[in-house]
């Protein structure tokens, strides 16, 4: 229908997320790009860059026209799709690394990941953290809350091991399911129902 093409840019794009009006990509060098798109006219136009930390994807968010993004490796933040403006950016403790970011689908609370191994759950009105999730041997790779919020799916680059987590029941461990032994296992989603897990290696 139509091609997104930013002259300006040359590296890959690694993230792609749909929103109510565009779309919003994130290269392999760390840049968040929002497009705007008329479907009817085929035409699309560039509205906001945003530089930030190569290999963290952006997450729209699912209520508000905003996306969280790691702007450095050791925080996170919120922006406005239309004009790029950063509305806030948290700084993560205790010399953490940010791998990944995700939000939950009530808008409200929010998942990262981290070098260390831990996820941690944060209340996006007071940007502070509700739980932390510590149970992976690696760092972060992917993670995701399921359509009905009921669960968080989790996967480390040095494992072979899905993390399921409750989220009703925040100090329960977690249910492992096991991928075969050598898989490296590189992002995790739910269905639209939230019944079944997919994950790509």
């Amino acid at each position: 229908i139509c091609s997104l093409i930013n002259e300006k840019q040359d590296a890959s794009v690694s993230g792609v997320e749909f929103t109510k009006e565009g779309v919003l990509l994130t290269r392999s060098n760390g840049v968040a790009e929002y497009w705007k798109t008329d479907l009817l006219s085929h035409t699309c136009e560039l509205k906001s860059q945003i530089p930030g930390t190569a290999g963290i994807n952006a997450s729209i968010h699912p209520l508000n026209p905003y996306f969280l993004y790691g702007p450095t490796n050791t925080s996170w933040g919120m922006y406005n799709l239309e004009t790029g403006s950063k509305l806030c950016q948290i700084e993560l403790e205790n010399e953490d690394e940010l791998t990944c970011v995700t939000v939950h689908p009530d808008g409200l609370m929010m998942a990262t990941g981290s070098t260390k191994g831990e996820i941690k759950i944060w209340d996006i009105r007071n940007q502070s953290v509700v739980a932390t999730f510590d149970g992976h041997a690696g760092p972060i790779k992917s993670i995701k809350f399921s359509e009905k919020a009921i669960h968080l799916v989790s996967s480390s680059a040095n494992e072979n091991i899905l993390h399921l987590w409750s989220l009703k029941k925040l100090n329960n461990p977690p249910q492992q399911l096991v991928h075969k032994q050598g898989s490296k296992i590189s992002s995790v989603d739910f269905d639209p129902f939230g019944s079944y897990v997919v994950s790509a290696c």
